[in-house]
């Protein structure tokens, strides 16, 4: 069986109109959907870089009305997750923004206006992924933007995941430490 489909140039140029736009979130909702069953594959992903580039996705993570749709913002995370994974043409988490940094710690941190336990998760890999990164610029505002005590009340949670992955991350935060901040992790925990 043969199926036609149109280039990814069509649905990235389709893409970029919607999530440039964002008049209408049901809209976003449904272009964050199609490029996040995309941002796998990496020849949508270099397309999407060609046409737009990931500083869209991070201009609409700073847009206060996507926290109002948790799977809209979930699936924005999903998507840059999955394209920084692929690294392709040097977008990697070394690369990242300082707005999802900021973005992210945010989520994690309590300071969100609303907390979805799917959300969080994603956000607290993502940390772990950029903490782990090769930029010592990313890795530094990590350490300053996600203190580990602000992870305590995640491994209270009932979700699991979400206990497991903020156990991970401050493991991850007091492996890169400096000596003084891992006492203080110490005697926090």
């Amino acid at each position: 069986m043969l199926t036609v489909t149109a280039a990814p140039s069509y649905y990235v140029a389709r893409l970029h109109d919607v999530i440039m736009n964002r008049n209408n979130f049901e809209n976003v909702e449904w272009a964050l959907t199609t490029l996040e069953a995309f941002s796998s594959d990496p020849c949508f992903v270099a397309c999407f870089y060609s046409l737009s580039n990931i500083h869209l996705l991070y201009d609409l993570l700073a847009d206060d009305r996507l926290e109002g749709s948790q799977s809209c913002l979930n699936l924005c995370l999903r998507s840059i997750c999955s394209m920084l994974d692929l690294g392709i043409q040097g977008t990697g988490w070394s690369t990242a923004s300082t707005i999802l940094v900021i973005k992210l710690a945010t989520l994690v941190t309590g300071r969100a206006k609303r907390e979805d336990s799917n959300v969080v998760l994603i956000a607290l890999r993502m940390i772990e992924n950029l903490l782990n990164s090769d930029s010592p610029t990313i890795r530094l505002l990590v350490l300053e933007e996600v203190p580990a005590q602000s992870l305590i009340r995640h491994l209270e949670k009932s979700d699991e995941r979400v206990a497991l992955a903020a156990l991970s991350l401050m493991n991850a935060l007091h492996e890169k430490s400096d000596a003084p901040a891992r006492e203080q992790i110490i005697k926090v925990s």
